[in-house]
């Protein structure tokens, strides 16, 4: 009987637990990869498990349903497009140095005095473990002559290795703008870390190399904010750290007024709790700081410090340390809603500004997630103050659906007036551009411009509208009056072989002055229907040619397609070919495109235009490293 009893019970909690199990799955997935999930998720759709992890985390396409919402404007327009300034990597590497490069947008400021920004990029060789070792690089503009670089700092700045965020500001007093870059040196393991970069102004319009200015520190610094901490009238600094060495914490650093910075001790202006990066159990980071602002936040006239952050990698989500006479406490700190992403969010950028226009400060959050292997995405968070210090997510209303999971990550926010409407727009200025290699498949690109409404609330701008229905890059977008006419323009890059080339993009409201129109199509003739063998190839000119695959592409009425058989691919599946599409016309001439992979084990496929002719081959360019070329033989 005692038995019975027993067994009844044993039974009872093992039905109610295997009937709980197939309801919660709350932490059960929690250390599982993105990828992991996706996966199991393809083999057994219909497991609940997967999909509300999925969902929570709005990956494996459980974003494509908020991305409805999204609402794509028109009203402005490129007017003209110029390559105006041409780098090449190497001209600027200590020498020894080569690789793939890649260009990082610093930002812009007036060093010359004479109301013309310059424009300031750092430069890596990201596939080289031990480190860069190449001199960051500003341009100036000259009306009339273009751009060109400005010699009073190029003169002087020496080699430095990842420059990640930077300070444009008067350091040392004299009106002028000098500029400090955090170095976090080799983004690889064991992250040694680097010194970081002061360029002071001296007289005459000559700059000086600072540096010793500087604590001698070979540390990671990942971010970099201003103010006047001490409330003496110059500007000081704060710096984050995201490295493997825990025992360098986030640090003050103040200003005598001249340029000299020196560290303010640990723990005496921040709460020693906020201070050192350590590890949870679950392999996230305490104090992870992406970024960090020195903000008049709320109402009290004290300096505030917020903190970027998530849960993706840290073990917070955004904070604001509100400031006291007695420092950045710790029960003066406030943590942020996370945003659209949920616990895989990373904050990686921010504005303070009035964004309802009722008179106090809120914040606009950009954010970042898990994408594959690395970090991509975007999601743009408005949080509202209501009353003071309390914050109230309205993103939905100001950027609804604007929720991607994919592409690559944006840097920086710029709140600005592009269409003379007395209402400021929002630019996004990105590694990538608006032809992302990095998005997936036929989903647009993240755009990069959004244009405020009547009702205050931003819709992003059709991306084509921005390069004339053409294939540029535009990547880096800033917006600077670049040549003090009164009119604001998009400085932008685009990647080419070896460096990048600064573009200048002209705006106007008048879509009859633009220089957008469908792109031109190729007027198919059968006059060369019929079957042609091809072979595939990628080219850089360090490494010369590789080829990848062959196969046959037949004709018909001037449409060409790839045939199933035949046909080979070395760095992908062979069904990749069914993504191309060409035309060719009566004089031969030949436009097309195809998704592709060029290297071993590289899963993604981003599409490359392919242009030539029919004696030629036809070329494309992938990226800033590699072209893809498809040579055709002769016609059986």
């Amino acid at each position: 009987m005692t038995h019975s009893i027993v067994m009844k019970k044993l039974l009872l909690f093992l039905f109610l637990s295997l009937g709980l199990t197939s309801i919660s799955y709350g932490g059960v997935y929690d250390n599982w990869p993105d990828d992991s999930i996706c996966a199991w998720l393809k083999q057994k759709p219909a497991h609940e498990g997967y999909q509300t992890e999925a969902q929570s985390r709005g990956i494996c396409g459980f974003l494509s349903s908020v991305q409805t919402q999204i609402e794509w404007v028109d009203g402005l327009y490129a007017k003209s497009i110029a390559d105006e300034f041409k780098v090449l990597s190497k001209d600027f590497s200590k020498p020894g140095d080569s690789g793939r490069s890649m260009i990082i947008p610093l930002g812009s400021g007036d060093f010359s005095g004479d109301g013309v920004p310059e424009i300031v990029y750092g430069i890596s060789y990201w596939d080289l473990k031990r480190g860069s070792q190449i001199k960051p690089i500003f341009i100036t503009n000259t009306p009339g002559e273009g751009l060109s670089l400005f010699p009073p700092i190029m003169d002087v700045v020496p080699y430095v290795g990842e420059t990640r965020d930077f300070i444009i500001e008067d350091l040392n007093g004299d009106g002028i703008n000098d500029i400090f870059i955090a170095d976090h040196g080799p983004d690889y393991d064991p992250f040694p870390g680097a010194q970081n970069l002061l360029i002071l102004s001296a007289p005459n319009g000559k700059f000086i190399n600072a540096t010793l200015n500087l604590p001698q520190i070979s540390d990671f610094s990942h971010g970099v904010t201003s103010g006047d901490i001490d409330s003496d009238g110059d500007i000081d600094l704060f710096v984050t750290q995201n490295g493997a060495n825990f025992n360098i914490p986030h640090y003050f650093l103040l200003n005598d007024g001249k340029g000299k910075l020196t560290k303010v001790p640990d723990g005496k202006l921040l709460d020693k709790s906020l201070s050192f990066l350590s590890k949870t159990s679950d392999r996230k980071r305490r104090n992870f700081y992406f970024d960090a602002g020195l903000e008049f936040v709320d109402d009290d006239e004290k300096l505030d410090l917020i903190l970027l952050s998530g849960k993706l990698q840290g073990a917070e989500n955004n904070r604001i340390v509100f400031g006291s006479n007695s420092g950045f406490k710790l029960n003066n700190a406030i943590e942020l809603q996370p945003g659209r992403f949920n616990s895989r969010s990373m904050g990686v950028n921010y504005l303070l500004a009035d964004i309802d226009d009722d008179g106090d400060k809120d914040i606009l959050l950009l954010h970042a997630t898990s994408s594959g292997h690395s970090w991509g995405g975007a999601d743009l968070q408005v949080l509202i103050q209501e009353e003071n210090r309390k914050f109230i997510d309205k993103s939905d209303f100001y950027f609804p659906g604007v929720v991607f999971d994919y592409g690559t990550w944006g840097m920086y926010l710029n709140l600005v007036d592009l269409n003379n409407d007395d209402r400021k727009d929002l630019v996004i200025t990105a590694f990538n551009g608006i032809e992302d290699p990095k998005k997936q498949g036929d989903k647009k690109s993240i755009p990069k411009v959004f244009i405020r409404q009547n009702d205050g609330s931003f819709r992003p701008l059709e991306n084509d509208l921005l390069t004339g229905g053409q294939k540029y890059t535009l990547a880096a977008i800033y917006p600077i009056d670049i040549d003090n006419d009164g009119e604001i323009e998009l400085v932008a890059h685009k990647n080419s072989k070896g460096g990048f080339t600064i573009q200048v993009v002209e705006l106007t409201t008048n879509k009859e002055e633009s220089m957008y129109s469908p792109s031109a199509a190729v007027i198919s003739s059968p006059l060369f229907d019929g079957r042609y063998s091809f072979t595939l190839s990628r080219y850089n000119e360090n490494e010369g040619s590789k080829r990848l695959g062959s196969g046959y592409i037949e004709i018909n009425n001037g449409i060409m397609t790839v045939a199933k058989e035949g046909r080979t691919l070395d760095t992908g599946s062979i069904e990749l070919y069914d993504s191309f599409e060409g035309q060719i016309d009566k004089k031969g001439n030949i436009m097309g495109s195809l998704k592709i992979s060029v290297l071993f084990g590289d899963e993604s496929t981003p599409s490359v235009d392919l242009n030539g002719s029919i004696d030629i081959q036809l070329q494309g360019e992938l990226d800033h490293y590699y072209d893809v070329i498809l040579k055709l033989g002769k016609k059986e």
